[in-house]
């Protein structure tokens, strides 16, 4: 939306809550798509949780205050993110799990419920990498859902074995992409892990055309298991992170 409005001539503000725009990234990888939006005409402030919307006396929207600031506004848009709607499924009494999604087998079948199955971004689904399961409310995942119980209601026999993160992002020319979990997320495991970031090109820095990118690693420490990826860039940087998206890590 912010790219939308840049393009039709807004000034554009953002007020973020988090510590860095993108919250799927590593605060320092955000940084860099902070500064890249600001790079591009977006004014981005961090750490700014918006508490009111201030409206005239003809009822318009005047202004967005947060605890420090006011910021005048003509036109507001709220991103207030995605939760499952599983009223329906908790009031028929079938089992949510920790995310508030319904809980299903590898084939999508609700848990404890033969005749039932689900999916889409009311479920939750297995992470590969941490083992346990979480809810990532994305298209590509829920046309696989639909896939997986078409098949299955079919008389067929399908799974859908879980994700690894990945998600892909554009905001002007800039491109981001992730995969696996971020380091906060490695915490969270309990696990052990050292990260490493490279400056880098698009392409080998002869070519015409080569691009300045920032590649984001980590890895378990002991065992040196590949636990995340983030890379941000310009042209062609969400290839680079998904080429290889459909291959699992080891357990």
């Amino acid at each position: 939306m912010a790219e939308a409005l840049v393009g039709r001539g807004y000034e554009v503000t953002v007020l973020n809550r988090s510590e860095q725009p993108m919250s799927t990234l590593d605060p320092d990888m955000g940084r860099l798509v902070h500064e890249a939006m600001n790079g591009m005409g977006i004014t981005t402030v961090s750490g700014a949780e918006v508490t009111k919307i201030l409206t005239g006396g003809d009822g318009r929207v005047r202004a967005v205050a947060t605890d420090g600031d006011t910021y005048p506004a003509d036109v507001v848009v709220l991103g207030l993110g995605v939760e499952p709607e599983t009223t329906l499924a908790r009031g028929a009494g079938l089992p949510v799990g920790a995310y508030g999604g319904l809980v299903t087998d590898l084939s999508l079948r609700v848990r404890g419920h033969d005749n039932i199955w689900a999916g889409g971004d009311c479920v939750e689904v297995l992470d590969l990498v941490s083992g346990r399961r979480r809810h990532i409310a994305l298209g590509t995942h829920a046309n696989k859902h639909g896939q997986v119980i078409g098949s299955n209601v079919g008389g067929d026999y399908a799974t859908f074995p879980g994700v690894v993160g990945t998600a892909v992002s554009k905001v002007c020319d800039l491109e981001i992409a992730r995969t696996g979990l971020r380091e906060k997320d490695a915490r969270a495991e309990g696990l052990q892990f050292v990260t490493a970031t490279i400056e880098s090109t698009s392409r080998a820095g002869y070519y015409p055309g080569a691009s300045p990118m920032t590649v984001k690693m980590t890895a378990e420490r002991r065992t040196g298991r590949l636990l995340g990826v983030q890379i941000v860039g310009r042209e062609g940087r969400a290839n680079a992170s998904t080429s290889r998206r459909s291959r699992s890590p080891p357990a």
